[in-house]
C-alpha cells in the first residue's frame, strides 16, 4: 500500500514544484512545463487519484498566460499544450489499456460507484449505509439477489459487473429522490478536506473527539486565513494551491473521502496554516502597536 498510494503524492508533489518553478524561471518555461506534464502524467498508471488534476492547473496556466503575462492566444495555447501533451498520450493509453482489459473506455477504477456509495455512507443516510465495503456489499445484495452467487473480490475486476449497474442504478435514484443529501454530504467533505481532523473514520480521532474537533476548527479558521493571506502576498502562488484544492475538493466530496486522498496534499494544508498564522501574528502586532501609542 505505501507503494499504491505513494503516486498521488508524487504527482501533486512534481506538479507544485514544477508550477513554482515555471512562476521563477522564464527562461526554461517550455522545458518545466514539458517535464512536469511527462513527470506528473505517468502516475495516472499506477493510482488514478489524480487523474483530472491537469485540468485543474490548465486553468491556472490559461490565466497565468493570457491575463497576468499577456501571451498571445496562439502562444498561451501552444505553452499550454506543451503541458497537455505527455498527459494526453499517458490519458490515451489508460483508456486503450481499459477498454481491451475490461471492455469499457472508463479510465478510473472498476469501483466507481462502489466507492460513490462509500460516500454516502460516510454520513447519515436513509439507505442505511455504512462506511464500509461489506456493508456497500450487502446493501446492494438486498437490492439484486443475483448478487449472492459471487464474491465482492469477483465484483471488482470489472466496471460492466452486476455489482457496478446495480450500484448505479440505485445512485440515481438517489440523486433523483434526495438531491440535498448529497449537497449536504459534499459541504461536510469540503470542510473535511479543508481541515483534515475533522475525517470521522480514523480511529485516533474517533477516541479523542472531544479535543480533535475544536484543533480541527481552529485549523479551519486558519485555511481561510492563509488563503486571504497568501492572496494578498503572492496571488500567484495562491492560485497553483488553490487549483489543489479546488480540484480534490470538487472531485472528491461527491464519493468517498478517506486519508489516503488528504495525505496527497498535506503539506499545501502545513503551508496555508502557515501563512494563516503569519496573518494571526501580524494582527496582533498591530493591535500591541495602537495600544501602545495611547499609552
Amino acid at each position: 500500500m505505501i507503494g499504491y498510494d505513494y503516486w498521488p503524492i508524487y504527482c501533486v508533489l512534481t506538479t507544485f514544484i514544477g508550477m513554482v518553478a515555471l512562476l521563477k524561471n522564464q527562461k526554461y518555461e517550455n522545458h518545466i512545463l514539458f517535464f512536469t506534464g511527462l513527470l506528473s502524467g505517468i502516475t495516472i498508471w499506477f493510482r488514478e487519484l489524480t487523474l483530472l488534476l491537469p485540468i485543474f492547473i490548465s486553468f491556472f496556466l490559461s490565466y497565468y498566460f493570457i491575463i497576468h503575462k499577456k501571451y498571445p492566444l496562439l502562444l498561451a495555447l501552444k505553452k499550454i499544450f506543451l503541458y497537455s501533451l505527455p498527459l494526453i498520450l499517458y490519458f490515451s493509453g489508460l483508456v486503450y489499456y481499459r477498454y481491451i482489459s475490461t471492455g469499457n473506455l472508463r479510465p478510473t477504477r472498476s469501483t466507481f460507484w462502489h466507492s460513490f456509495m462509500l460516500g454516502v455512507g460516510q454520513h447519515n443516510n436513509p439507505l442505511g449505509l455504512c462506511h464500509n465495503d461489506t456493508a456497500i456489499w450487502n446493501f446492494a445484495k438486498s437490492v439484486n439477489p443475483k448478487l449472492k452467487m459471487y464474491s465482492l473480490g469477483e465484483m471488482y475486476k470489472s466496471p460492466n459487473s452486476e455489482y457496478e449497474i446495480t450500484l448505479k442504478a440505485e445512485a440515481i435514484k438517489l440523486i433523483k429522490t434526495d438531491p440535498f443529501l448529497l449537497i449536504r454530504n459534499a459541504f461536510f467533505k469540503s470542510v473535511m478536506i479543508i481541515s483534515p481532523l475533522f475525517y470521522t473514520d480514523g480511529s485516533f480521532i474517533k477516541k479523542s473527539f472531544l479535543l480533535i474537533y475544536p484543533i480541527a476548527s481552529i485549523l479551519l479558521l486558519l485555511w481561510f486565513l492563509g488563503i486571504y493571506n497568501l492572496f494578498r502576498l503572492n496571488k500567484l502562488l495562491c492560485y497553483i494551491i488553490l487549483s489543489f484544492f479546488l480540484y480534490f475538493t470538487l472531485t472528491f466530496c461527491w464519493f468517498e473521502v478517506v486519508g489516503r486522498i488528504m495525505l496527497c496534499f498535506v503539506f499545501l494544508h502545513v503551508l496555508v496554516y502557515i501563512y494563516g498564522i503569519l496573518l494571526l501574528y501580524q494582527i496582533s502586532l498591530s493591535i500591541v502597536n495602537k495600544k501602545s501609542r495611547f499609552k
